[in-house]
């Protein structure tokens, strides 16, 4: 009886939950990689400060000592992967 009220109670949660989401689709994916990008300092505030920089709000970011992920919508790829080129690569704006 108890694991059913938990779920129930969880299944409530859920279902109050979704009444919030958004749904983005398509989807873009960017990966930074590099060796030892968790010892950069604030790099993941210059990722959002360029994101920012370009009008783009980010869905999820996911960070590993290697690589660096941001998802965003897909029709603003193009537009972040010249930015963060840019800034990160050739140190230009």
């Amino acid at each position: 009886v108890y694991k059913r009220q938990v779920l129930t109670r969880s299944a409530r949660g859920v279902a109050a939950a979704a009444r919030d989401v958004e749904v983005v689709d398509p989807v873009g994916r960017l990966t930074l990689v590099g060796h030892r990008l968790d010892a950069v300092p604030g790099l993941v505030a210059r990722l959002f400060g360029i994101l920012e920089g370009e009008g783009v709000t980010p869905l999820a970011l996911a960070t590993a000592p290697e690589a660096a992920t941001i998802l965003v919508p897909a029709e603003s790829v193009e537009s972040l992967v010249r930015a963060l080129h840019a800034a990160l690569i050739t140190g230009s704006s």
